[in-house]
């Protein structure tokens, strides 16, 4: 049901557009109105300037009910239209009007307090909905009741060795919930915790540490093979020329007649010719040969086939065949990692002289942009999104899966820093990434990335010179985006209605800093995808979405 509130401001927009003899789009926010228009969202504050054409002004609120002020700063407190004025410090005479339309902030839970608790052992966790103004109550459950009770209260019991997960849900909408990984020790040993260290100290066990990991590392293991290339002389004989990992991510089924049809275990053994396995790696590993083998423990090896790579993100994807049955891969989500989160790297180091390999260490930033050079010329030629993290990766690791604590995959390790001065930097292609590829890939299409052939300057760098300052012109309180100073005709930039002179301020729902994140996100799109990719830009003092199909 819609509210009264909303009706209201519906109309008040619809009047506002009307008034300035312009239309609003369903499908965008372009708003051309003789008064500068903002939007935030419940909860959001944002800072205004203190002078306007060198004039220093004093801000008011027209709508106290919707907004308040202070120091400069505005912050929206309900949804709806409400307005702010600057004056004039010296004469009060009114030289800026603000619209501002507060949207109601999206409803979130968040689960703080501790992670680990003992075996017979309580810990309490509480939980948050923002905004403050929606109800706060909530109920509390367990995946695994055999490993830990949770009341109503927030407090968890220790039941049982292992990892499972709280989940708290909004008793108005248990559409909004939230999850926390919940990690189950052993009863800590009086013998080796100190009555003296700190509450932290005494719930961590090492040993029961070492138990707990145990199981992810076998978990993820299972998917894991390694992937080696060779070279043939004229007499065929083959000398190696790189070997790494990969991992099964999918299992078909080729049934006696020849044909190729999804894994089901309902299909009688005895209609199945073999199993055909799809693996992903990283497309440095496969390049170097002709020839691919795939080798997993209890030494079996098959020779693999080429699939596709990607020139640009470095994956690849193999195939082989076998009557044996191999498990495949259980992925977890990459975008909801977060700075800290546990992670470990399994490869085959080392030409697989150091095999089934794990280390362990966490996830450093979820989403670093990183510039490559895809060609081996030296140069760097492409910027892509990646996961850092610091679990000790080596020669061999390549292709290898990162995976979390629940033993699923959530990246493909594909490079380092080497350096004396680095220690452990090491990158994974996100899981979410490379799905998507694979999906491309497993057709034999090599994907072809759209360029928007538009040259750009990043905002920040123009702030920061004065010579720039004269060349291109930033709008007072913008302090990001890209300012477009030429664009190509006909290139995907102009179809979409980029303009020299905007500010590309968002691409496909990312905000742009800098040329590195915006190369990034034009290389997760796949020209003949018929993806829409929306954009905005900030042209003549108004927000203008724009978008164009890949």
């Amino acid at each position: 049901m819609i509210s009264i509130k909303k009706i209201i401001l519906a109309l008040l927009l619809s009047f506002l557009i009307f008034s300035s003899g312009c239309q609003l789009s369903s499908h965008d926010s372009l708003i051309n109105a003789s008064n500068e228009i903002i939007y935030l969202e419940i909860d959001e504050s944002m800072t205004f300037i203190s002078t306007i054409n060198n004039k220093k002004v004093d801000w008011e609120v027209e709508t106290p009910e919707l907004v308040i002020i202070s120091d400069g700063i505005v912050s929206a407190l309900d949804d709806g239209l409400a307005y702010v004025i600057a004056r004039d410090a010296e004469s009060q005479d009114i030289i800026k009007r603000i619209a501002i339309v507060i949207a109601p902030a999206n409803v979130k839970i968040t689960i703080s307090g501790l992670q680990t608790v003992v075996i017979e052992k309580t810990i309490t966790v509480t939980a948050v909905i923002t905004p403050s103004e929606y109800p706060q109550d909530v109920t509390w459950s367990i995946a695994d009741p055999e490993i830990a009770s949770i009341d109503q209260n927030g407090i968890i019991t220790g039941l049982k060795l292992g990892i499972t997960q709280v989940i708290v849900k909004s008793t108005v909408d248990e559409n909004i919930f939230s999850e926390r990984d919940i990690v189950v020790q052993r009863k800590a040993n009086d013998n080796t915790i100190n009555n003296n260290f700190t509450e932290s100290s005494k719930i961590i066990d090492l040993t029961s540490l070492n138990t707990i990991f145990s199981p992810v590392i076998n978990k993820g293991l299972t998917s894991l093979v390694g992937v080696s290339t060779y070279n043939l002389d004229a007499n065929n004989a083959s000398t190696i020329a790189s070997s790494a990992s990969g991992i099964i991510y999918k299992r078909n089924i080729v049934l006696k007649s020849g044909v190729e049809v999804a894994y089901d275990a309902n299909i009688a053994t005895t209609n199945i010719k073999n199993y055909k396995y799809y693996v992903m790696t990283n497309r440095h590993v496969i390049v170097k040969g002709t020839l691919i083998k795939i080798y997993r423990e209890n030494a079996f090896t098959s020779e693999a086939q080429l699939i596709q790579y990607d020139k640009e993100i470095d994956l690849a994807i193999l195939s082989f065949e076998t009557k044996l049955y191999f498990p495949v891969a259980t992925f977890g989500d990459s975008n909801t990692l977060v700075q800290g989160d546990f992670c470990l790297a399994l490869g085959n180091l080392f030409d697989n002289d150091f095999s089934r390999s794990a280390s362990v260490g966490i996830i450093s930033h979820p989403n670093r942009y990183v510039s490559d050079d895809t060609d081996g010329d030296g140069v760097n030629d492409w910027d892509a999104n990646y996961i850092q993290h610091d679990a000790a990766i080596n020669e061999g690791n390549s292709g290898g899966p990162l995976i979390n604590l629940k033993g699923e995959v959530i990246g493909i390790n594909t490079t380092k820093i080497s350096a004396a001065t680095v220690d452990n930097m090491g990158f994974a292609i996100p899981i979410n990434l490379a799905i998507e590829l694979a999906i491309v890939l497993e057709q034999g299409i090599q994907p072809k990335r759209p360029k928007l052939g538009i040259t750009v300057i990043a905002v920040r760098d123009v702030l920061s010179s004065a010579d720039l300052q004269g060349q291109y012109s930033i709008p007072e309180g913008l302090n990001y985006g890209m300012y477009v100073a030429e664009v190509v005709t006909n290139g995907f930039g102009d179809k979409a209605g980029i303009k020299p002179g905007d500010i590309l301020i968002e691409f496909a729902k990312v905000k742009i800093y800098n040329s590195a994140e915006l190369r990034a996100e034009i290389g997760k799109i796949i020209i003949g995808s018929g993806e829409t990719i929306a954009l905005k830009v900030y042209r003549n003092n108004v927000i203008v979405s724009l978008s164009f199909v890949s």
